[in-house]
């Protein structure tokens, strides 16, 4: 019987926690950011469509989704070191992918640098 009433008390715990976001009528954090920055005098609004900017912006998710690939190299390396159980053949293939895998971040990030240094020198 206290096993039940455990595990009742712990679902009921968790679906509380899980809803308690719909019970919340507060405005958003980006929406309260916004209200800051425009009585701070800044402009709030992403209305601006010109060229660098959007190809700025193309750039940035793409190295954004590149460091998403670099993250999942680095987990799948260590995945297949840790069970290598030994096999030397096995540690130096993760090894190698984690050897390549940081030299294409150190390339993701140089070339992030560039993009953002030329496009804000474009911008202005």
């Amino acid at each position: 019987m206290l096993k039940f009433i455990k595990s009742t008390l712990i679902v009921l715990a968790l679906v509380t926690v899980m809803l308690m976001p719909y019970f919340v009528f507060a405005d958003s954090p980006m929406d309260r950011l916004q209200n800051v920055g425009g009585e701070g005098g800044f402009e709030t609004s992403k209305s601006s469509t010109d060229l660098p900017t959007i190809v700025g912006d193309i750039i940035s998710v793409f190295l954004g989704l590149l460091g998403i690939i670099f993250l999942v190299l680095i987990v799948y390396a260590g995945f297949r070191w840790m069970i290598a159980a030994g096999r030397d053949q096995m540690i130096d293939e993760a090894k190698t992918t984690l050897i390549r895998a940081t030299v294409g971040l150190i390339i993701v990030v140089a070339a992030y640098a560039i993009s953002q240094f030329v496009v804000y020198s474009i911008v202005g």
